[in-house]
């Protein structure tokens, strides 16, 4: 019998009209079904979602369901999961997203050929971090369609970064076999996947990557935009101070800047000597500008917090100057080329 490729773990928690039916019918529609197994973890949903995945077990023979009684949160229902999977690779996927054609080949065929690489994950509409890309009139019905533009020039494609959100995930099997499984420990979520990229780079020492090849539409966070403000900020909060003290690190709002300013950076040097490629290389960094200039934006958001509540000067000139070193290295580094993209951007995406 041909070893099983890869295991598929979504994990559930009500929205099921939502998120978990549109998110189950993608992957079937977009995946080849004798590649994978998909093992769906539900915590505690009362909104029918048990019933359903039942039902689908009479449908297909490549699936496995976990019906947990209480809510065990983002690392514990999908630590259920991961500990189910019988593939040689294993993708964590959230019930908030839609697959789109050859996503799983794509992300398992660049991990067979890095072996170095121990996280990889995909470009997406809505994310926190680089992995975000502005891909204009992409919606919930036209996304394959829309993202096919831009990732069909980018097939096995792959940047290192220091963390990727957990939207979309996949790694070897023998990864969770080695270091173990999310911390349960950050309970409802949030931090948790900062925490494995760190483990996965420092107590395996693999890379941490992305690929461009491969897009997975995110409707982002459906679970949490639920949360009260005040509940949802106390739980950052807790999750921020014990990955801090886990790792004997800070954590700030102006690595994610960093990030982005680190992946534009390498696009602009593969522009000024991509030869014929120059096109696709503008695009790459066309994307991504909003969403750099919504980090500084937050990262000035946090200056104003920090400094409202410690008026030490050395505090206030430690993180305006981040502020304005990483907007004026970017500016700098876009300067020269700003009109060349502008005068090719019309014509990228019909292309």
């Amino acid at each position: 019998m041909k070893p099983l490729l890869a295991s598929i773990v979504v994990l559930s928690f009500n929205q099921l009209e939502k998120t978990t039916r549109p998110c189950i019918e993608s992957i079937y529609r977009h995946t080849d079904p004798e590649k994978f197994e998909l093992i769906v973890v539900d915590n505690a949903s009362e909104d029918g979602a048990p019933q359903y995945l039942r039902g689908l077990m009479a449908e297909h023979d490549n699936i496995k369901i976990c019906l947990n009684k209480t809510n065990r949160g983002y690392a514990g229902g999908n630590n259920d999961g991961m500990k189910l999977a019988e593939g040689k690779y294993i993708a964590l996927l959230n019930n908030d997203t839609l697959a789109t054609p050859g996503w799983l080949e794509q992300l398992t065929d660049i991990l067979a050929k890095n072996p170095g690489t121990g996280l990889l994950s995909p470009i997406t509409n809505y994310a926190g971090n680089e992995q975000c890309v502005e891909l204009p009139g992409i919606t919930e019905k036209n996304y394959c369609e829309v993202a096919r533009v831009y990732t069909h020039r980018r097939r096995n494609s792959l940047f290192e970064t220091e963390k990727v959100g957990f939207f979309c995930v996949a790694m070897p099997s023998w990864v969770p076999e080695r270091i173990g499984f999310l911390d349960e420990a950050f309970g409802m979520g949030l931090f948790e996947d900062d925490d494995y990229c760190l483990r996965v780079k420092n107590d395996l020492g693999l890379s941490v990557c992305v690929t461009e090849g491969c897009f997975i539409f995110h409707k982002g966070s459906s679970s949490f935009k639920k949360l009260d403000p005040a509940r949802y900020q106390a739980l950052f909060d807790r999750n921020r101070k014990y990955f801090c003290e886990k790792h004997n690190i800070q954590w700030r709002f102006g690595d994610i800047a960093e990030a982005f300013l680190a992946k534009l950076e390498k696009d602009i040097e593969s522009y000024e000597t991509g030869g014929s490629e120059k096109s696709r290389h503008i695009e790459s960094i066309r994307v991504r500008l909003t969403h750099f200039r919504n980090a500084i934006f937050q990262l000035k958001h946090f200056e104003t917090d920090f400094i409202s509540m410690n008026s030490q000067g050395a505090a206030e000139a430690e993180f305006q100057g981040d502020h304005w070193r990483l907007r004026g290295k970017l500016t700098r580094r876009l300067g020269k080329i700003r009109k060349s993209i502008d005068r090719k951007l019309a014509g990228i995406f019909r292309k």
